[in-house]
């Protein structure tokens, strides 16, 4: 399956934001869902659990942080084309049109 961007740079800020509030959600809700069964374990296994757990955690956490830092370097706004094409000219018109009279 092949997926492309329509939108460009339009929607990049708002779906980075959302990837990275994703990321840290469940590596929050999986990382206390790890270390509550790790803790049912006993002996090296209990501890390399931990380790594991800890470890991936750092990681998705520190993915996290990086996303967060580039998405904050986005522009928040992009400029639209100064020339629509056809399509999308008659798109806004029917748009605007609809807005005005629903």
């Amino acid at each position: 399956m092949t997926v492309q961007a329509s939108q460009g740079l339009k929607q990049l800020r708002p779906a980075v934001l959302g990837i990275v509030s994703g990321i840290f959600f469940l590596t929050f809700f999986g990382a206390a869902w790890g270390f509550i069964s790790a803790a049912f374990l006993s002996g090296a296994f209990q501890v390399v659990a931990f380790l594991l757990v800890g470890l991936v955690t750092l990681g998705f956490f520190s993915m996290g942080g990086m996303l967060l830092r580039y998405a904050r370097s986005l522009p928040k706004t992009c400029l639209r084309r100064t020339q629509p094409s056809g399509r999308e000219s008659r798109c806004g018109l029917a748009l605007s049109l609809a807005r005005r009279f629903c």
